[in-house]
């Protein structure tokens, strides 16, 4: 958030320079304090990274109150009655051998480092584990904003395929079915019964184009969505019933006692993509002795370029006019205009 603009409104009634000076000091250090919080603003997911829970004492897993109250995550839940969505984090202790256990990177599943420099991710299973008919797991959120009609936004995660043949006497699966939900409404399926179908069947706007397989890295799934208008949920997972999922195996075990295709989910982002203040916040006046001016767009983004040609996340301006930063996110280019007014 461009936080300057507000403050220096009030340089044309108090020219003192001394002053002037402190409400900078102080602008800059506000807008330090927003570029870098965990829930970036440009982001319309809550807890993206999955690093603000509500305590960490305890030794489950389950995200929300289907199994814990008050619940561990916060922003996230599961939409299923049954199955129970996974927590990792690093503040969990690793409890005694031979229990489950939902530590980072050290855990149950595998051995995985959270995305950039985070600390937790959630897991789930992304298609039944054993012949426990049409099992899923699904996490969800709602959004901090409802999309606009005709928008169009950049829509992803990060997913990593859980395994280590040290860990798990399984069979390992993976899919290109792993997929982003968004909805008006939100998707549940109540069923208690742990071999009922746990599957929310619908039409995700996002997927995975290939299998994802990387055991060790972490791989996109990013896709570019017009919206209808209205939608406020968020869900992951796979939308379909298993005689559509597109599943191959990746490792057998020969003392297997199910086949897994578990997935470790982390970085999830709508970002709105043209003139949403996803870069820049909005119009502003001020006085003309305010000249030169920066302009700040908003941290967290790569190659940034401004409609007079620099290349860096901030300009300087000498005139009123309308300037527009181009800066990518994830493969997906990012669009936002300010105009800046005499006052």
């Amino acid at each position: 958030m461009l936080v300057q603009h507000i403050v220096e409104s009030a340089w044309c009634f108090n020219r003192n320079e001394k002053m002037k000076n402190i409400i900078t000091s102080i602008a800059l250090t506000i807008l330090s304090f927003q570029t870098n919080a965990q829930n970036a603003p440009w982001n319309l997911v809550n807890n993206y990274s999955f690093e603000d829970l509500n305590y960490c004492n305890y030794n489950t897993d389950p995200i929300d109150t289907n199994q814990t109250n008050p619940p561990v995550l916060k922003y996230w839940y599961s939409p299923a009655t049954f199955p129970t969505s996974d927590y990792f984090n690093v503040c969990f202790q690793i409890p005694p051998l031979g229990v489950n256990y939902y530590s980072v990177p050290d855990n149950t599943f595998s051995f995985q480092y959270a995305y950039g420099s985070g600390s937790a991710f959630i897991g789930i299973f992304a298609s039944n584990p054993a012949d426990s008919g049409e099992y899923r797991e699904y996490v969800q959120t709602k959004l901090r904003k409802q999309l606009k009609k005709n928008k169009k936004y950049c829509v992803g995660m990060y997913a990593n395929l859980a395994f280590d043949p040290n860990k798990t006497n399984v069979d390992v699966r993976a899919t290109k079915d792993l997929s982003l939900l968004l909805s008006k409404v939100r998707p549940h399926n109540d069923n208690i019964d742990p071999f009922a179908s746990s599957l929310i069947i619908d039409t995700p706007q996002v997927s995975a184009n290939n299998y994802i397989t990387d055991t060790l890295n972490w791989t996109p799934i990013i896709g570019i969505v017009t919206a209808q208008g209205g939608e406020k949920w968020l869900t992951l997972g796979n939308f379909k019933p298993n005689m559509q999922t597109d599943i191959i195996d990746i490792y057998h075990n020969p003392h297997s006692i199910y086949p897994m295709c578990y997935y470790f989910i982390d970085n999830v982002f709508v970002i709105p993509m043209e003139n949403e203040e996803a870069l820049l916040h909005k119009d502003t006046a001020i006085c003309a002795n305010n000249f030169p001016l920066q302009l700040t767009a908003n941290q967290g983004f790569t190659d940034y370029e401004w409609n007079n040609g620099t290349q860096s996340s901030s300009i300087q301006i000498n005139q009123a006019g309308t300037y527009t930063v181009s800066a990518t996110y994830a493969g997906c280019t990012i669009i936002d205009t300010i105009q800046v007014k005499l006052k």
